[in-house]
């Protein structure tokens, strides 16, 4: 008989007793190709299978698996008629319903929270282990926050992990908005902007990045009852599992998402650290219920010119790769002068955000969009107001003295007073110094801004902010040009009508959270839009054949997902 029994709350063991064929099964079953792995060398080289493996032999005789995967071995168990016994350290928390009513009454949220935030808590503190899958837009903070303050109500340890120093902020604001009086006294924030000693034990309830918890000690996390984890998708990365794997001792652990992984060793990852997937709510449900604005999906093609298309192919020896497709489309000028102007009539429509992967070719489409603006190409962005990048911005106006430079933030009194006394030590002529502070601009001013991993935490929640009180028909609307990896997760900016893609994407559940961006209701728009710019960089062969581009091919991927959703579509063609 298969023995089965929970050594913690993240590992289980299977004692097969002498079945050595079930072993076989195991082996076979929790061994799942990794994607692209014909592509990596250790494969190509025979120094790897190919494979994620979702086990640990201990001996010839036991299995270690994670907690999370039991329901699927039981399954298979089932399927095949083996006997088996089970020994759980998991129990259902059950709670008086009327009293856990009572409870979210006391909180005294300044709005009744809707029935499946309700059920979801409950869900989630009853059953302890799940992936709760919600879409953007359905209020998954407020879910957090009551699970939170019942956590605490009970004087449990709780440890909730976000995938960036922007939720941080933006987790704690909003759990001050929902009327949390106890903030300084029981929330841990840990990231790069909140210094000071990393101690987990500090108070109750910690809150922190995945990128600063990585490096503390695993006996550090054996004192949590509770982990949550924010963006649940996100942890099929080895890191973020090994936090939660850590936390051994947890009997809660709970993902929040709006997207479910189609890859099954990503699958099978969330469903092993965490649990099954719980749907709450839909983005289809949100907008029958009218609690989400509905999106359309507007696909430009760009054509490239015969020319454009011959010099490309030329330059790559007529095999070009996606990283020399991904170069050619980042610094081509015809083709992202043609994008900025694109996006820069969008934007007339309302608050746009253009989503960037290279930081190099987010800078060429922002110095673009300044000169649109603003009706002058003479400048410079200033990335710091430290004395390296002032220097060479004063030798810059040394030279042409009617040069502008441009920063990425409000110009506050403080970055005034920095300024002024580096600059005192580069500049010699006191005149000098004050003609060229008075030519450096906030790009604030002309409402852009930039979004990248470099832009420190405060920036990033005074642009969104910022982007909030934006009235679109009387003061010009915002244009934000943003990485996909610090926009497209869980940045929650309600008073948005736009989002445009300058750079193409494969990943199917970072252009679900991108189109989740659009689905927050405001009372500015009655529908949202989002531009999915596709390269046709179609190459015809001597027998008549058409090679179609990678992003060309990235985007009929989208394409399906599009029509999966039912999303309303609409196409047009440009030449470039």
């Amino acid at each position: 008989m298969i023995e089965i029994y929970d050594v913690n709350e993240s590992f289980t063991h299977i004692k097969i007793n002498g079945d050595i064929d079930y072993g076989k099964i195991i082996i076979d079953t929790l061994s799942v190709f990794e994607e692209g792995y014909m592509y990596s060398a250790l494969y190509r080289s025979h120094c790897w299978d190919g494979k994620k493996h979702f086990y640990d032999i201990l001996d010839n005789q036991i299995f270690q698996i994670p907690k999370g995967l039991v329901k699927y071995i039981e399954k298979d168990l089932h399927s095949r008629n083996k006997e088996y016994t089970y020994k759980t350290t998991t129990t259902k928390n059950i709670i008086d319903e009327d009293e856990f009513d009572e409870f979210i009454k006391s909180l005294e949220i300044p709005f009744e929270p809707y029935d499946y935030q309700r059920q979801a808590a409950l869900d989630m503190i009853q059953d302890k282990r799940m992936v709760i899958k919600a879409a953007t837009g359905a209020g998954k903070s407020l879910i957090i926050y009551i699970f939170c303050m019942w956590m605490l109500k009970e004087n449990k340890r709780t440890i909730l992990v976000v995938p960036s120093i922007g939720l941080v902020t933006q987790m704690a604001s909003d759990f001050v908005d929902y009327g949390w009086k106890n903030k300084d006294r029981d929330l841990k924030q840990i990231g790069s902007e909140f210094k000071g000693k990393k101690d987990l034990s500090e108070k109750p309830l910690v809150l922190g990045t995945w990128q600063s918890l990585q490096y503390m000690k695993k006996s550090e996390f054996e004192i949590f009852d509770c982990i949550l984890v924010d963006e649940g998708h996100k942890v099929r990365g080895d890191t973020l599992k090994n936090i939660t794997n850590n936390a051994v001792n947890a009997e809660w652990k709970i993902g929040l998402t709006g997207t479910i992984p189609r890859t099954r060793v990503d699958k099978l990852q969330l469903l092993g650290t965490l649990g099954n997937v719980k749907n709450v709510i839909n983005a289809g449900g949100l907008i029958e219920r009218g609690l989400a604005t509905d999106v359309d999906i507007n696909c430009i093609y760009l054509k490239h010119s015969n020319f454009m298309v011959d010099e490309f192919y030329r330059n790559n020896n007529n095999k070009p790769k996606y990283p020399d497709e991904e170069k050619y489309l980042a610094t081509n000028l015809v083709r992202n002068k043609k994008v900025s102007k694109i996006l820069m009539k969008i934007s007339q429509r309302g608050n746009t955000i253009g989503l960037f992967t290279k930081t190099a070719h987010g800078e060429l489409i922002l110095k673009i969009v300044i000169e649109e603006r603003t009706g002058n190409g003479n400048f410079n962005l200033l990335h710091k107001f430290t004395p390296k990048p002032l220097k060479e911005a004063y030798e810059e106006f040394q030279k042409d003295k009617t040069k502008l430079f441009y920063v990425n933030k409000k110009l506050e009194l403080p970055d005034r007073k920095k300024l002024l006394t580096n600059m005192t030590k580069i500049a010699l002529d006191e005149k000098d110094r004050d003609e060229f502070i008075k030519n450096v601009k906030s790009l604030d001013d002309e409402n852009i801004f930039f979004y990248n991993g470099s832009v420190d935490a405060e920036t990033r929640e005074y642009i969104r902010q910022k982007l909030e009180t934006i009235d679109k028909d009387h003061q010009t609307p915002a244009i934000v040009i943003a990485n996909y990896s610090v926009m497209s997760t869980g940045i929650s900016i309600k008073n948005l009508h736009n989002v445009v893609l300058l750079s193409s994407l494969k990943a199917y559940t970072t252009i679900v959270q991108v189109i989740g961006r659009l689905l927050r209701l405001h009372k500015s728009k009655s529908r949202a839009s989002m531009y999915d710019l596709v390269d046709i960089i179609d190459k015809v062969g001597k027998r008549g054949g058409v090679t179609q581009n990678y992003v060309q091919k990235h985007f009929y991927q989208r394409l399906e997902y599009y029509r999966e959703e039912k999303y309303k579509i609409h196409e047009k063609e440009i030449a470039l």
